[in-house]
């Protein structure tokens, strides 16, 4: 007989798993629990050019915005590391200039090259039970409805979203809410490993069934369509964190998705909690044995258990930062996911990842038996899976977030209105995929080349690089290659000085040729130098 249920009694796909269910508002997710998610996409500092004393002062207020949550708040935040495929569009002059930039547009295309870095934060709410609602109405008076408004539920949650991404807003260089398309893009790529927008439909209701585009495959080494998903899991952390303590992780040269979930708790339920592990570790200072030797002799035990101790020396620290509002408390679970359509290459990317951690004093866990718990547990929104009990501090969570991120400038030159000059291979791979070097109010780069490198080669590299626009955007002076008698400023390479757009204006064409430098500290250097 033929099976006419109108619900599926038991869960058979992917989109059974996961826990978004509608939007409601501009950004706002509505989950099938009753819960609420929003997302922003943000930029930390760079990590390479602050100083420690930044550091600190942005974890604190990182630290600062997150302990005003408490029970019923999950905060999501996510490190997206994908192929950067995408090469700007540029018209030349000349068949010279465009063949070069036909070599650099392949050489950039070239598959592993380049990396961009996406970072997203997620809060997520569950309002309290209907009942606790209704008793918690008994306390007004004068209210229209006695029953639980929605709509005051959802006005609630953004304001309070709106205020603390504000205070995230003062030290972010980039934070901003996402729009419907960009919430569905973003959750989009979380379960899949297609890359593209998602657009928004015109009823925007089961979203489990829109956004699950590849079917996962369960087991020790789970896979998510085509490709073989591997999972590690953070289950131990070190006695002591420092402000981006896992930031080589942003220099890893290959995709991943890097999810740290923190469960908040109210100052109420974590004093419950910490008092609970303090007097659990406090008991165990001395066994059953010594205790009774102890009634029978009257003599205390001169020898106890000095780890128990001080562990609940630790809890008795982390109620007084309870308590004074240092900090909050959050149940953390820090997950990395790596893949790839070859198990043996996925298997060496998670030996990577898994290398740097515990690098760190981290003890880390390859996911097998929970391996598709684990996976689910790093889906923004999904607060049920893979939840690691011991507490920890935010502020020790405000050192584990991906917080820091090498910035490449912007992505393309507002005052030329023009793409990046030139595109590079730095140390790090950036997030927009180009390293530009960005011409502000005051800016200062160096370019050098190989010893006895042609000199001639670096004026008409940057010839054709700024090819595409009527005039350049930075000034270049470098020294003179004169035979054997060169200078010694020469033989290190060209210097490559950026100004600003405004004096690359007021600069002639002539000015700009016939530029020179002296330098009074170089020994050897000569009063003026020739144009390169």
């Amino acid at each position: 007989m033929m099976n006419l249920a109108e619900y599926r009694r038991t869960a058979s796909r992917l989109a059974d798993y996961l826990p978004w269910a509608a939007l409601v508002a501009e950004g706002i997710v509505l989950n099938k629990d009753g819960s609420l998610q929003r997302t922003a996409r943000f930029r930390g500092p760079d990590l390479e050019s602050a100083v420690a004393a930044e550091l600190v002062a942005v974890t604190a207020r990182l630290n600062n915005a997150f302990r005003r949550l408490g029970s019923g708040w999950a905060i999501f935040v996510e490190a997206q590391r994908d192929e950067a495929a995408t090469y700007p569009d540029s018209r030349f002059p000349d068949p010279a200039s465009a063949l070069l930039e036909a070599e650099r547009k392949a050489d950039f295309e070239e598959k592993g090259s380049h990396f961009i870095s996406g970072y997203f934060l997620t809060f997520t709410y569950l309002p309290p039970a209907e009942d606790a609602a209704r008793t918690e109405t008994w306390l007004y008076e004068g209210r229209e409805r006695s029953g639980v408004d929605p709509n005051e539920i959802l006005r609630a949650f953004i304001d309070r979203t709106d205020r603390v991404l504000a205070l995230l807003d003062g030290f972010m260089p980039e934070c901003y809410w996402l729009n419907d398309s960009e919430t569905l893009t973003y959750l989009h790529s979380t379960i899949s490993t297609n890359r593209h927008r998602v657009r928004v439909p015109e009823t925007p209701i089961y979203l489990d069934a829109l956004l699950a585009d590849q079917p996962l495959t369960g087991g020790l080494e789970p896979q998510i369509g085509n490709a073989h998903l591997r999972i590690l899991t953070i289950v131990g952390f070190p006695t002591v964190t420092t402000p981006g303590i896992l930031d080589e992780l942003n220099r890893l040269a290959f995709p991943y998705r890097w999810s740290t979930r923190a469960i908040l708790l109210d100052k109420t339920d974590a004093i419950r909690l910490l008092t609970k592990i303090r007097r659990q570790w406090f008991a165990k200072r001395k066994s059953i044995a010594a205790i009774l030797k102890e009634v029978m002799t009257n003599e205390a035990s001169v020898l106890i258990d000095t780890d128990a101790a001080n562990k609940a020396a630790d809890a008795d620290i982390a109620l007084q930062e309870l308590g004074a509002d240092y900090a909050g408390m959050a149940y953390v679970t820090a997950t990395i996911a790596v893949w790839d359509a070859d198990p043996r290459l996925a298997d060496e990317k998670l030996r990577l990842v898994e290398k740097i951690i515990q690098g760190r004093d981290f003890t880390a866990m390859v996911e097998t038996i929970n391996a598709v718990d684990a996976w689910l547990g790093s889906l923004p929104g999904h607060v049920y899976a893979n939840v690691r009990q011991p507490p920890i501090s935010t502020l020790n969570l405000a050192h584990m977030i991906p917080l820091s991120a090498v910035w490449a400038g912007p992505e393309r030159d507002e005052h030329f209105d023009a793409p990046p000059c030139f595109s590079a291979r730095p140390k790090a791979r950036p997030r927009s995929g180009f390293p530009f070097m960005s011409v502000m109010s005051a800016t200062h780069s160096w370019s050098g080349r190989p010893v006895r490198a042609r000199a001639s080669c670096s004026p008409a590299w940057r010839s054709s690089s700024g090819a595409t626009s009527g005039t350049r955007s930075s000034l270049s002076i470098s020294a003179a290659q004169s035979g054997p008698q060169q200078s010694p400023w020469a033989a290190t390479g060209m210097i490559w000085v950026a100004i600003s757009p405004k004096e690359t204006n007021s600069l002639s064409r002539s000015s700009r040729s016939r530029a020179s430098m002296t330098c009074p500290n170089a020994p050897g250097r000569p009063t003026g130098s020739s144009p390169s």
